[in-house]
């Protein structure tokens, strides 16, 4: 603003200029109006005049915004400004990905109401809601998920009056008290016809583009040499239709991010031009999208919640001396829920483009369930991790979701997906220059510090990656595209709670679970343990039916004896309930196998070791019949002992009554023929007890009948 001369001529030129920048705005509002109500024009003359006038219309509102950001607006003369987060906008101009490489989204057509104020993409969300239909291309675009998102005055009211919470980073400005009400009210006024200019430019878009045709995406970018077949007038006409969302969608993004910066507190214009946004890539069914940078502006959202996410791990982070109230967090959360709703419609929208940039999208997935396990162990930050499960993480998941439930990618691409999730090889390791190597760090704010080059081998990240690949199992049934590539990461999960510090803090961490749905949801906090488990026999009930259950089964098989003593008890877990609701044929072929695979390990020498092989395969056998039926208990008798007095058969029949082979569950012909033959040796080898007998016995080991009476006595 040019400073005045005088302090006498200060509020007059003042009012002077805001006038004339507010008649400005108001007649280009209705220049835009007024060019909706015409026919698009075909002289090209005309056409490049509106375009430039779009571009310099809206240069001029957001140099307008950005003025009015720095001038002392606010009610008192000491202005206390949040600085959530500062996000330099990253030019959409020039793309970085090439657009040969983007391809065409035949998505549904936009659904948003002519009403400004009744877009569904509005920042003051409702608590509760959700994207249920988020998993799939259209569903997110489309009207159903117009009640995912609707107005809530007072959340954003409350996000805008807490502003000022002492917790914020105060920044004090002093103005001169006479001239600050006559600044603050043309302040206002510019900020409200803003959105007067940004709202008839996105009609005049919408207008255009359903005034011509677009099913002809190569003649948009086709040249005049090219255009023997195409009308020259239409093709014309679609390149300024274009050219003139395409820098709306630039300047709205602009805006979008102006409007954030700062800690949002321009929450009418962050909700138009955001929209804006998204109305602008869903017109013409997804054929405007092609001609956009959708990458950089999904990478703008991410960057928007995680810089709000790293002030808050920040501030957090530091001593704390009294609890963070569920309202503080709500303050802070709601606006990341806001940028990842735009981004989780953009991409459901335009997958093919979000494709491109997965690897930012899933870092911010891990970032935020890291960001709540590590939440959920401070007492003074249980609230936060509350509600941060209840407005981030099911948006976040969503946003993942969108790139494995789209029907434009193929499989090999959402696999790709998951090896970059979920890596096969060992990625435990330290890496230089990875904040949380060295030493076993707990600061939240070393999560958002970390790129997509150096998180592979971040052991802050692990529980968070834990944390995606449980909802994952959890909600297999709705990625019927990638169970069979979630199943063959199922060892990667083993590898992973090998860690001390991973199974840990599965055995001792209570971290909160939402039970219920909509309105009768409810959050209780429970070992991570059990949600372990939980995930995994979800799971195994969805893909029982499917090609994916080959996987699964081979997983059980090849963990039966798995080295580690949590691993092992969650493989046998999962035995467990398998034996409990599978049909009888089926346990029953699970059985033979085990029989068979234990009858090929068996040996006199490891029938006394407890961790040979033979004791574990043993010890799993037994722990299986204590949830099969009486037929299936006289079954793997008959089958291992029988009849059969080998030294074999004696050998493992030995080993089954050392791990508590349940004779109870015998049939009483079975039972009593099993009592008969362990007393009958027993006495045998008491009346033959000499020198002879120390070198020779029936199953090779001596002493072998009075281990077996010993350990079935409790049974007999």
């Amino acid at each position: 603003m040019t400073v005045m001369s005088t302090e006498e001529s200060e509020e007059e030129h003042c009012s002077f200029f805001f006038q004339l920048l507010l008649d400005q705005l108001r007649y280009s509002a209705a220049c835009f109006l007024a060019l909706a109500r015409y026919p698009v024009t075909e002289d090209m003359e005309l056409m490049i005049i509106v375009e430039k006038f779009t571009f310099e219309l809206l240069d001029v509102t957001k140099i307008s915004i950005s003025e009015i950001k720095n001038l002392p607006r606010y009610f008192s003369s000491e202005v206390h400004i949040p600085q959530y987060f500062s996000v330099p906008y990253k030019p959409l101009v020039d793309m970085h990905h090439s657009s040969s490489n983007v391809h065409k989204n035949p998505s549904s057509a936009s659904t948003f109401p002519n009403d400004r104020n009744s877009h569904a993409t509005d920042l003051s969300v409702h608590e509760n809601s959700s994207l249920n239909a988020a998993g799939s291309d259209n569903s997110v675009a489309g009207s159903d998920n117009s009640a995912a998102v609707s107005d809530n005055s007072a959340a954003v009211s409350n996000h805008s009056a807490a502003s000022s919470d002492s917790s914020c980073v105060p920044i004090t400005e002093t103005c001169p008290p006479a001239s600050l009400p006559r600044i603050h009210a043309f302040g206002l006024e510019v900020l409200k016809v803003a959105e007067l200019v940004v709202d008839a430019v996105v009609r005049l878009c919408k207008v255009y583009s359903s005034a011509v045709s677009l099913d002809f995406p190569d003649a948009i970018i086709a040249s005049a040499k090219d255009r023997n077949n195409i009308d020259g007038g239409d093709v014309d006409k679609a390149n300024h239709v274009v050219n003139v969302a395409k820098c709306a969608v630039k300047q709205l993004c602009e805006l979008g991010v102006l409007a954030a910066n700062g800690g949002g507190s321009l929450v009418a214009m962050l909700n138009l031009s955001w929209k804006g946004v998204v109305t602008l890539l869903q017109l013409g069914n997804g054929t405007f999208a092609i001609k956009f940078n959708v990458e950089d502006i999904l990478l703008t959202l991410v960057s928007l919640s995680n810089e709000s996410l790293r002030f808050a791990a920040e501030t957090w982070s530091s001593l704390l001396t009294e609890t963070v109230s569920v309202s503080e967090a709500k303050r802070i959360f709601l606006p990341v829920k806001f940028y990842l709703i735009n981004a989780v419609r953009i991409s459901s929208q335009c997958p093919r483009q979000a494709f491109s940039v997965y690897e930012d999208i899933t870092l911010c997935v891990m970032m935020i369930s890291t960001f709540r396990i590590l939440l959920s162990k401070e007492e003074l930050l249980k609230s936060a991790s509350e509600v941060l499960v209840e407005l981030l993480e099911p948006i976040s998941f969503h946003l993942l979701n969108s790139l494995l439930n789209s029907t434009q990618l193929n499989q090999d691409d959402k696999f790709l997906i998951l090896d970059w999730l979920f890596p096969d090889e060992n990625d435990l390791n330290f890496l230089p220059g990875d904040p949380s190597n060295g030493h076993k760090t707990t600061k939240m704010d070393a999560i958002f510090s970390l790129g997509i080059d150096n998180i592979r081998g971040a052991r802050i990240l692990l529980l968070g990656r834990v944390s995606v690949f449980l909802n994952l199992l959890k909600n297999a049934a709705d990625l019927e595209d990638v169970r069979l590539g979630i199943a063959r990461k199922l060892g990667w999960l083993l590898m992973i709670l090998v860690d001390e510090d991973v199974y840990s803090s599965c055995l001792s961490l209570q971290i909160p679970i939402p039970y219920g749905s909509g309105k009768t949801s409810e959050l209780a906090y429970q070992p991570m343990y059990f949600s372990v488990l939980h995930a995994l026999k979800t799971f195994m009930i969805v893909v029982s039916s499917t090609l994916a259950w080959r996987e699964m089964e081979s997983f059980l098989v090849e963990n039966i004896l798995h080295p580690h003593f949590f691993c092992w008890e969650i493989v046998m877990e999962l035995w467990c309930f398998l034996v409990r609701h599978a049909e009888v044929e089926m346990v029953n072929d699970i059985i033979d196998k085990l029989c068979l695979l234990l009858m090929f390990v068996a040996s006199s020498e490891s029938v006394l070791v407890p961790d040979s092989g033979l004791r574990k395969i043993v010890r799993s056998i037994c722990m299986l019949l204590m949830y099969v039926s009486q037929a299936t208990v006289d079954r793997v008798y008959n089958t291992i002992v029988g009849s059969n007095k080998s030294q074999l058969s004696s050998v493992v029949f030995l080993a089954l009554l050392m791990e508590g082979f349940p004779l109870n569950f015998l049939s009483d012909k079975m039972k009593r023929i099993a009592t008969q033959r362990i007393v009958s040796e027993y006495f045998e080898f008491m009346e033959c007890f000499d020198d002879a007998s120390l070198s020779t016995s029936g199953s090779g080991v001596f002493g072998a009948p009075v281990f077996a009476l010993s350990a079935a006595l409790q049974s007999l």
